[in-house]
């Protein structure tokens, strides 16, 4: 499928989310009994070596990186961004929420990687609404995103949460960069990242790039996809903890505390290794502007022993 027409299909299943959530909210469409657990499945769209390079670079990372044994480029595990939203929104429209998705907030993800596949290796997925959560006016919705080789052996398990806030704002618990954090690299966004994003990915979002909008719903200006935030993370962990291996990552967990209002000059930092029940090192992780300064995001990454 040409890059121009999944571009298409992203826009276009994310318009009927939206759509889908106003029309049964005002009675559009009959409510029909929702559908649980709705799964979405099918063959993962080919891509080039050409493609997959272009992307880890534009996120700011180094394919050399990503390379195996055989000199074969490997795919890193967030690139399902670039071809699997619209499946992810096929399958909320088919569970048939009557929420306003206008105002929905990219909370969390997290990649479990079983084994990344060669750039064009044939691959299926299941895209899946786990969860629908209501706490009062806040309603958090889980998704899950599985990838298997065409045989069904795992690749790579993607989970995603996105938070509508109700009325109000939603407001996180601040959290802060420790001081007994160390300094592992520069996140530096450009007044533009918003757009380029949105091309390479085809997520659209105006709150990303039109500084009109982004400010009308709140922001100072337009703010950082959550996947572009994501992706460099993964190319910093791979570079300076997986020492340049990026097999040797088996998990990564976000979550987006904080709008990332562009341009940016943000830094990534770490704490010390802890071993997990499993025996693989895992390190924490925040990004923000300095030491003792807000956490636009935090999680932790997971290497094996």
């Amino acid at each position: 499928m040409h890059w121009r027409i999944r571009k298409l299909r992203t826009i276009a299943f994310f318009g009927g989310v939206w759509f889908s959530g106003f029309a049964l909210q005002w009675g559009l469409l009959p409510m029909r009994e929702r559908m649980l657990r709705p799964r979405i499945t099918g063959a993962v769209p080919s891509f080039t070596e050409e493609e997959v390079d272009r992307y880890v670079r534009e996120t700011g990372g180094d394919p050399d990186l990503y390379r195996n044994a055989d000199g074969h480029l490997l795919t890193p595990p967030t690139f399902f961004a670039i071809w699997a939203l619209a499946e992810l929104a096929k399958a909320l429209i088919a569970a048939r929420l009557p929420l306003d998705f206008t105002r929905a907030v990219h909370a969390t993800s997290r990649v479990q990687i079983h084994h990344l596949p060669k750039a064009t290796e044939p691959a299926r997925f299941a895209a899946t609404v786990e969860t629908v959560v209501r706490t009062g006016n806040r309603i958090r919705i889980e998704q899950r995103l599985a990838m298997t080789t065409a045989d069904g052996q795992p690749l790579v398990d993607h989970w995603s949460a996105l938070v509508l806030p109700g009325r109000g704002r939603l407001r996180a618990k601040r959290q802060t960069v420790p001081l007994d954090t160390s300094l592992v690299a520069a996140i530096r966004l450009a007044s533009n990242e918003g757009w380029k994003y949105a091309r390479l990915s085809g997520d659209i979002n105006p709150v990303h790039w039109a500084g009109p909008f982004a400010r009308l719903v709140g922001f100072g200006g337009p703010v950082a996809h959550g996947f572009d935030t994501m992706a460099r993370i993964f190319h910093a962990a791979v570079a300076h903890f997986a020492g340049g291996d990026a097999q040797k990552v088996k998990t990564l967990d976000v979550s987006f505390r904080r709008p990332i209002v562009l341009p940016a000059e943000m830094h990534l930092f770490a704490s010390g290794v802890e071993t997990t029940v499993s025996g693989d090192k895992q390190i924490s992780l925040w990004v923000g502007s300095e030491q003792e300064s807000t956490a636009y995001v935090t999680g932790h990454v997971e290497l094996e022993g």
